[in-house]
């Protein structure tokens, strides 16, 4: 990810991960991130319930999405 002062997301936040799921969605709240990024930036989040690490979009303060196809949380 780029660095700078555009991030909206920053190394160590808290930020809530949307899953889409057919026409619905499922919310996963309370993930680290692992590295900081701006709108559209892929970075690195820890699911602490599980301590498993996926990789998601960046699309807003303190928020990401994640695509179907990406591995299982």
């Amino acid at each position: 990810p780029r660095r700078g002062s555009n991030e909206i997301v920053k190394r160590n936040d808290l930020v809530d991960v949307v899953i889409k799921v057919g026409n619905g969605e499922i919310r996963l709240k309370g993930a680290r991130a692992m590295e900081s990024g701006q709108r559209g930036d892929t970075i690195e989040i820890l699911n602490s319930k599980t301590n498993r690490r996926i990789h998601a979009t960046v699309v807003g303060p303190n928020l990401a999405t994640l695509s179907p196809a990406t591995r299982r949380l």
